[in-house]
């Protein structure tokens, strides 16, 4: 069991955020190990992918044109547990954006990731730094509480990142 595996373990819900997926469906990079590592996590954790993660992914297969790529994100994307935007998200992302200033796509991916009760977010996004202080911040997001997940970046499991 690799070491991000091992940081991962205890999160039964985990986030996926759009450069994760991006490195394990792309070709090789240096981050493509780690990405892998995380695809393959024990069955004891579920692995969320946010609709804004779902959009991103798939605006890159149509601006190119390719119908097949297109289906092999549609199938990589139906593997995990979709998270969509309701009120609630929408009402958690608003308050992530006046505490920390995050982009849109950023604090919606967070907001899914805390309304759907993930206890972590895997990302390679140095902007979520912000969401560090936050972890364990609990969000009212219109008709529930929901706890801020850790994030948990890429970037420390390289050694030379």
């Amino acid at each position: 069991m690799s070491h991000i595996q091992e940081d991962l373990r205890p999160h039964g819900r985990i986030a996926l955020d759009t450069n994760v997926c991006i490195y394990f469906l792309q070709p090789p990079s240096r981050w493509s190990p780690l990405a892998a590592d995380v695809m393959s996590l024990p069955m004891s954790s579920e692995l969320y992918i946010p609709d804004i993660v779902r959009l991103e992914l798939l605006a890159g297969a149509y601006r190119n044109g390719d119908a097949s790529e297109t289906g092999r994100l549609r199938r990589f994307i139906e593997e995990g547990v979709r998270i969509g935007m309701d009120d609630d998200v929408v009402d958690a992302a608003a308050q992530l954006r006046a505490a920390t200033r995050m982009k849109t796509p950023d604090a919606l991916v967070a907001a899914c990731a805390a309304v759907a009760g993930c206890t972590a977010i895997v990302g390679n996004d140095a902007r979520f730094r912000d969401l560090d202080a936050l972890t364990g911040l609990t969000l009212f997001a219109g008709r529930q509480f929901a706890p801020m997940p850790q994030y948990v970046h890429l970037g420390d499991y390289l050694p030379y990142a």
